[in-house]
């Protein structure tokens, strides 16, 4: 049981930081095409 449960929350830490990691690299992504219409 435990183990299944530490499972499902690196599962969830993982599903966390690849929503984090693509905010981050969507406001970058945002920012460069400001700089370059500029």
């Amino acid at each position: 049981m435990l183990q299944g449960i530490e499972i499902k929350n690196i599962n969830h830490l993982g599903i966390i930081a690849g929503i984090i990691d693509s905010r981050i690299k969507f406001k970058i992504n945002s920012t460069q095409t400001k700089i370059s219409c500029n």
